[in-house]
């Protein structure tokens, strides 16, 4: 198993014993559900920041080498679907993704139009 697995089983395990001794009856599914949750909310929140402060910088390196660039493109994709799952645009995703890049975030709610829920 890579370690990345087994650190989230522990995680897991932890959360399932730690609330077993608090008397919560949680159980097991419920407990994965939550920790698998957390940590698509980290990697969405991570990769949101990642593309809105240092995409351009990412592409910029990316010219000079290549693992930037292919870096920049993944946060992208990340942030990007992660987005386009919770508001369900009446979008295609790569469209979406061009909106994404190209409006800033303030200005996100003001051209909602673009992204009209289906």
């Amino acid at each position: 198993m890579h370690s990345k697995t087994v650190s989230f089983v522990i995680d897991a395990a932890l959360k399932v014993m730690r609330t077993s001794k608090l008397g919560f009856g949680v159980s097991w599914w419920n407990v994965l559900y939550t920790t698998v949750r957390t940590h698509v909310a980290f990697v969405s929140i991570a990769s949101f920041h990642l593309v809105r402060y240092y995409f351009m910088l990412s592409l910029i390196f990316g010219l000079f080498y290549l693992s930037f660039a292919a870096f920049g493109f993944t946060i992208l994709r990340l942030a990007a679907l992660c987005d386009y799952c919770l508001k369900k645009p009446a979008l295609s995703l790569p469209l979406f993704a061009w909106h994404y890049i190209t409006i800033p975030s303030s200005t996100r709610h003001i051209n909602s139009v673009f992204l009209q829920v289906a």
